[in-house]
């Protein structure tokens, strides 16, 4: 009877936070209905798979992707998900949109991309990151240029179910960019897919922000990174 008790209560304990803790491979195993919760995804969409079939193709595209400008704006990884009136941009990256961008912007940003980048991303290829960023600008008190603080704890809210990040793999977020103050918060597709949700984080100055994702916003990301360099 002890034990029966003991077994509800963690039940219970566990049922109010979906925490995707690193590694990935726990975050795939409660979405596979092994964690507590059984928290039951739908998808209507889908990202692009990147394999070995289709890495070349989309490493081809960012090699002759056409010289944006500022090459670490985050416009040029991501797709822009809110579009708020504050300094808190919250956008979308998927794995295809990482391998286009890295092949496009590796050289003149320095980089030297080691040989198993493929297979780093072939491996977490069901995942995408909501990515977080400042834009540059003039401060609100004068004309200096406003300082970039990056956001933390950023969770996406379902049902009243709080879901963490997973941790994005280290040696991918050592390619990607640093300017513009970017994070970049680790969440299975499915999640990411399963609109509508909300969005919570704490920004850079400590205040609690929340953007609500419909899916309609959604599907325009679906398309967007379909479109993704390919469209200038």
């Amino acid at each position: 009877m002890k034990k029966q008790l003991l077994t509800i209560s963690c039940l219970m304990l566990m049922s109010s936070t979906i925490f995707a803790a690193n590694p990935v491979d726990e975050l795939r195993a409660e979405l596979t209905g092994t964690s507590a919760t059984q928290v039951q995804y739908t998808v209507s969409g889908n990202f692009l798979d990147v394999n070995p079939e289709t890495y070349s193709s989309f490493w081809q595209i960012g090699a002759y992707h056409k010289d944006t400008g500022n090459i670490e704006a985050p416009e040029n990884y991501c797709h822009r998900l809110i579009k708020g009136h504050d300094r808190n941009y919250v956008g979308l990256m998927t794995s295809s949109m990482m391998v286009k961008y890295i092949a496009y912007s590796a050289n003149s940003r320095l980089l030297s991309v080691p040989f198993d980048f493929s297979q780093s991303v072939i491996n977490s290829n069901d995942m995408a990151y909501i990515v977080t960023w400042v834009p540059m600008g003039s401060s609100l008190l004068g004309g200096d240029i406003a300082v970039q603080v990056p956001t933390q704890r950023l969770v996406i809210v379902k049902n009243n179910e709080t879901i963490r990040p997973a941790l994005m793999q280290q040696s991918l977020r050592l390619l990607m960019p640093n300017s513009y103050a970017p994070m970049f918060y680790a969440f299975h597709k499915n999640i990411i897919l399963n609109a509508p949700y909300t969005i919570k984080f704490v920004d850079g100055f400590g205040n609690i922000k929340s953007y609500e994702i419909t899916k309609d916003a959604i599907e325009k990301a679906i398309t967007a990174e379909n479109n993704f360099y390919q469209i200038h």
